[in-house]
């Protein structure tokens, strides 16, 4: 899980206590006992160890490291202290339990590890099983069995059942290959996050306004083969959902930024009912359409190995806008002219070095905001 993803969805998760639990709560008090040295940059994921340990996913480096060297996955006691011997192994992104192991986001496709970071070699690398490609991965959800159900955006070349091309949503076996049963599907850009939802179906977010063909929302929810649910109808027109919160009712919770059909606000928190329409008189809408910053600028997936996606929305008159894209000493390496106020524009970085890069919103001379990137082999 992004960094950005676990944030927004704690938030939610907090307003949901705080509204249903009016009893005393224990302070939030720093537990000093626990002291993780990481000097940069960030852990995506995390998964509690029986033994007291914890498996950190990320982009760890410890004071020990050689400088410019990353951990995609670490391992710390009880303590936070790095557990000596620990391999440099995949990892990266979300970790999930099965069986024993765990499945992790690992650039733009899923692996599978043992808790001490060996692979586990079940579990071939996807890339290497026949008809499948990566270009930019997305999110993924495992099933009991072991199956894996991937996002983003990935090239299939399986041309004996008709799946050629650019996909959104595929399927793979426990062992790391391409489900040549399943029925495979397309968006018009990717599917960048998706949750199982209670009743078997699932709820994503993306640039999906185009699913298998037909005219779809960026907040979309399928059915379990994928197939899109068309009695759901969320209306979003602009932006994306970056997590969601799912009530047993069949409403669910939506937070990201993004835009809808008939309201003028960018919204931030919204609770949709079971057919995609914004719950009446919901506090959440009202909270935060109040909240949104005179301009904004955001990258996803981050890191990204192919392709970014930057958002942008700036409120006032946009003159002379662009976006500036600069490497790590500064210098400008590529600059987009914007031609409206709000959108999204596409960054080819597979030509870049690994490294860290900023992208720079300005409207003329102005700076208005910015955000790093990290690029990935």
């Amino acid at each position: 899980m992004s960094a950005r993803r676990f944030t927004r969805l704690f938030l939610i998760a907090a307003s949901l206590l705080v509204a249903k639990d009016v009893r005393p709560q224990l302070p939030f008090d720093l537990d000093t006992t626990f002291r993780a040295p990481i000097d940069t940059w960030y852990v995506s994921s995390i998964a509690p160890q029986p033994d007291g340990d914890v498996l950190l996913s990320g982009q760890i480096r410890f004071p020990a490291d050689p400088i410019g060297t990353f951990r995609l996955l670490a391992r710390v006691d009880a303590s936070g202290q790095p557990i000596a011997g620990f391999p440099y192994g995949y990892g990266g992104g979300k970790l999930v339990e099965w069986n024993g192991r765990y499945y992790v986001l690992n650039n733009q496709i899923v692996r599978r590890v043992w808790p001490y970071g060996t692979t586990d070699t079940d579990f071939i690398s996807m890339n290497l099983g026949p008809y499948f490609s990566s270009l930019q991965g997305g999110d993924y959800h495992v099933y009991p069995d072991g199956r894996v159900l991937m996002s983003g955006v990935h090239v299939l070349s399986d041309s004996i059942r008709g799946y050629e091309g650019l996909y959104c949503l595929c399927w793979f076996s426990n062992t790391g290959y391409l489900d040549t049963t399943a029925h495979h599907r397309n968006c018009s850009g990717s599917l960048d996050f998706f949750q199982a939802l209670p009743n078997g179906k699932f709820i994503g977010s993306g640039s999906t306004g185009i699913w298998d063909g037909q005219p779809a929302s960026n907040i979309i929810r399928f059915e379990a083969d994928g197939e899109l649910d068309t009695t759901f109808q969320a209306n979003v027109w602009w932006g994306q959902a970056y997590g969601f919160l799912p009530l047993t009712d069949g409403r669910v919770y939506a937070s990201g930024l993004f835009r809808i059909t008939g309201i003028s606000d960018t919204l931030n928190l919204v609770r949709f009912m079971p057919d995609g329409s914004l719950e009446p008189r919901s506090m959440w809408q009202v909270a935060t359409q109040a909240a949104v910053p005179p301009a904004s600028i955001s990258v996803y997936p981050n890191p990204a190995s192919a392709f970014a996606t930057v958002e942008h929305h700036v409120s006032t008159p946009l003159k002379n806008g662009y976006l500036s894209f600069r490497d790590l000493t500064g210098r400008e390496i590529h600059r987009r002219v914007l031609n409206s106020s709000l959108g999204q524009v596409l960054w080819d970085t597979r030509s870049l070095a690994p490294g860290v890069y900023s992208v720079e919103l300005y409207n003329g001379t102005e700076l208005l905001g910015s955000q790093r990137i990290v690029i990935k082999p």
